[in-house]
């Protein structure tokens, strides 16, 4: 049975949005090579988690748990109706691709 993955995109970018709102509100600037991993340590320190568990998680390593979902929305803001959206969005991954040629040789991709 092949595993179902999680589509994180939209949270990551609320994640990082929160953050630097807050990270600018609070005068607390800090210039890393990895603002992502900085934003998700924020993140982390708030839900309750190690930062570790939650990196695992935004890469489909681990699942989120019905608690840290509720602490996740606390912090970031994110109302129930959407929830699914943050939380359950299935990445897309075509599983029949069939490449095809046109006429002027340039290369196509049909999902079937």
């Amino acid at each position: 049975m092949q595993k179902i993955m999680i589509d994180y995109t939209k949270l990551k970018r609320k994640i990082w949005g929160k953050w630097a709102c807050w990270d600018i509100g609070n005068y607390h600037c800090t210039i890393t090579d990895d603002p992502d991993a900085t934003a998700q340590e924020w993140l982390a320190s708030r839900m309750g988690i190690p930062a570790l568990r939650l990196k695992n998680i935004l890469n489909n390593q681990a699942e989120f748990s019905g608690e840290e979902i509720e602490k996740a929305c606390a912090v970031l803001e994110i109302p129930a109706e959407f929830i699914s959206v943050y939380f359950f969005t299935v990445m897309s991954t075509p599983t029949n691709k069939k490449i095809i040629s046109d006429r002027d040789n340039v290369i196509k991709v049909n999902f079937a």
